[in-house]
């Protein structure tokens, strides 16, 4: 009887060291944290590796899948000379996102983003990948805005908000018209593909006057662009 009692003791103690020491293991190993310099915000955990959709795979040519596979080490490797390459990172993201890996493109956007802050192309990547292939559009809209923010003369910007606001957003037509206004005022030299923009979706919808009041800004700023003379000469003739 004494010996079964301390058998079974034994075994209690033998668990409970064991257990113990699962949990002091995994204290002692916590999730992998990439630090590529001691300046630098941690890379992402997996940033090495490359995770392809198989569907998006099997669409790719086979010349191309081999070219984006060595340029996927030449940018591994450019990250691991220079951590802090804006552009190593956003050709990183640009080649995940070629083969599918869109959570490992996600990534490496997100961290150019922390390592360039005032740079406004990995935000409108990031809007694009949002928008585009994962149907999010708050985050779209938050990574467009951030990209506007950075830099207000990134005319990309407020025309690809605008177009997911315009087409796929229900409701915020207004607010993209607004944000094409909003596009050209803060760039009036460059900006006038937004006003004619502005004017071909406000004859879309129905609302000629509008469309003519955008044709009619825009030629006060080009008056020699014959297509728009002609498309505000068509659209008073409907009123």
């Amino acid at each position: 009887m004494n010996k079964r009692i301390l058998v079974i003791g034994s075994i209690i103690v033998l668990v409970v060291l064991l257990t113990g020491a699962g949990i002091w293991w995994k204290n002692l190993h916590p999730a992998r944290e990439v630090v590529l310099r001691k300046d630098l915000p941690p890379a992402p955990a997996d940033y090495q590796s490359l995770n392809p959709d198989p569907k998006v795979e099997a669409g790719l040519k086979e010349d191309l899948k081999v070219r984006y596979q060595k340029e996927f080490g030449v940018s591994l490797e450019k990250i691991k000379q220079h951590p802090d390459s804006f552009q190593a990172w956003i050709d990183l993201g640009f080649i995940k996102f070629t083969f599918g890996d869109y959570k490992g493109a996600e990534d490496a956007w997100l961290y150019a983003g922390k390592i360039s802050p005032n740079q406004p192309r990995s935000f409108m990547n990031l809007g694009n990948l949002y928008a585009n292939i994962l149907h999010d559009y708050a985050r779209a809209e938050w990574a467009y805005q951030t990209a506007i923010e950075k830099d207000p003369t990134y005319i990309p910007a407020y025309r690809d908000l605008s177009t997911m606001l315009w087409f796929s957003v229900p409701g915020r037509s207004y607010d993209a018209l607004k944000l094409l206004q909003q596009g050209f005022g803060a760039n009036r030299d460059s900006g006038l593909e937004l006003l004619a923009l502005a004017g071909t979706w406000s004859e879309q919808s129905g609302d000629i006057k509008n469309a003519i009041g955008y044709y009619e800004q825009y030629l006060k700023f080009k008056p020699d662009s014959e297509p728009i003379q002609k498309e505000l000469a068509r659209l008073k003739g409907k009123l």
